[in-house]
């Protein structure tokens, strides 16, 4: 069991600079984002949708950013800095500071729970990652067994609708004969299947 929390402590003294900082400005960030989708969504189908854009790519980036920046610009966490306090442990208080002042350095227990939230993250990530490859193999299993709307107008309205959501190509609208309601599917090759 030590051995356990001993691994959860490690992972979670790895993961607050590497992993959970980003996540956090990730966060301002799409607030911030969100703020502006509120305020010009309705105005500029185009604008929201690269605004949309912006707020799903800000993860992976930050994520991808944090693996190349040192840690140590951030207080406390510097590989010199980082001492663990044990769970129930005393430690001896500078000279001419009370006993009772709590450390400033994050505890044992503080760490095994950030490196358990790590490791669930993680593990939601991979199965989120896998039902996206899923996804994206169906998605081009559609492409390839459904035909494309031969309807007249239609190309000149699709090509319009993208247009003014500012899309640099139409997406493809495909036909089946299923007996299901019209949907959207592919992010960064969308397609509207009809029945």
């Amino acid at each position: 069991m030590t051995e356990v929390l001993s691994g959860l402590e490690a992972l979670g003294a790895a993961s607050v600079a590497r992993v959970w900082a980003p996540v956090a400005a990730w966060t301002v960030v799409a607030l911030g984002l969100d703020a502006a989708l509120g305020r010009w969504g309705g105005r500029s189908p185009g604008v929201a949708y690269r605004l949309a854009q912006a707020v799903l790519l800000a993860l992976p980036a930050g994520l991808a950013a944090a693996l190349l920046v040192d840690p140590s610009w951030l207080p406390g966490w510097g590989p010199a800095e980082l001492v663990l306090v044990p769970v129930g442990g005393a430690s001896t208080p500078a000279p001419g500071l009370p006993a009772a002042l709590p450390p400033l350095r994050p505890s044992a227990s503080w760490l095994a729970l950030v490196g358990a939230a790590t490791f669930v993250a993680g593990a939601v990530g991979v199965v989120g990652a896998a039902r996206l490859g899923v996804q994206a193999l169906r998605v081009r299993r559609l492409r390839r067994a459904l035909p494309a709307v031969e309807a007249p107008g239609l190309a000149a309205e699709v090509a319009a609708v993208a247009a003014r959501l500012g899309l640099g190509r139409p997406p493809a609208v495909l036909a089946t004969s299923a007996d299901i309601v019209p949907m959207t599917r592919g992010a960064l090759r969308p397609l509207g299947v009809l029945p």
